[in-house]
């Protein structure tokens, strides 16, 4: 199990690893259809999967076996005893192809965050008599495979760690010297 940016790294040595190989995962940040491809290309004989799931609710809660030729990378179907959902305004359920929030329910959804009552109330919701994590992720579904497409904020994932600009930019400001701070990632970031 490794990061895409990770695992692109791997691949781009001359010769491939470990012979034995039969199955690599890739997690924590978004899986570019490039990467999907030169795996193919490297390694064609060993199987692909991308898994997708916050920490909220046990690191792992979908996952979609990869194949080259597709224009996008899905993060999956539920894993056994996950329930994923996507929501638009009022929480209610959007049809198939069509963009919201991603909930996911289950026994691997945390029971909130220690000490922060305010952030758990947020996060953590009751629909439909189910407990459910709002990832604050937008996708769409197709059937029971999820798609990625964003963040409902601004919050980064690099190397698989969240990080908020706003926190970014109210440290810099503290700084000697510095009066303002904008945080920003280019169009063509590789992170």
């Amino acid at each position: 199990l490794m990061v895409p940016s990770l695992y692109r790294a791997v691949l781009d040595r001359t010769t491939p690893p470990l012979p034995a190989l039969r199955v690599v995962i890739v997690a924590g940040e978004a899986c570019p259809v490039a990467l999907v491809e030169r795996h193919a290309q490297v390694l064609a004989d060993v199987t692909l999967v991308n898994e997708y799931g916050p920490t909220e609710t046990s690191v792992w809660a979908t996952a979609h076996r990869l194949r080259p030729g597709s224009p996008d990378v899905p993060i999956g179907g539920p894993i056994p005893g996950t329930t994923v959902r996507v929501v638009g305004p009022g929480d209610l359920a959007v049809p198939d192809g069509v963009a919201g929030e991603l909930l996911i329910s289950g026994p691997g959804v945390a029971l909130g965050y220690l000490d922060d009552e305010v952030a758990t109330a947020q996060r953590f919701v009751q629909l439909d008599e189910r407990r459910w994590y709002r990832t604050g992720d937008v996708a769409r579904l197709s059937g029971d495979v999820a798609h990625f497409l964003g963040r409902v904020d601004d919050q980064l994932n690099v190397g698989g760690h969240r990080l908020e600009p706003a926190e970014i930019e109210s440290e810099l400001r503290r700084l000697p010297g510095v009066r303002d701070a904008v945080v920003v990632v280019p169009d063509d970031a590789d992170f």
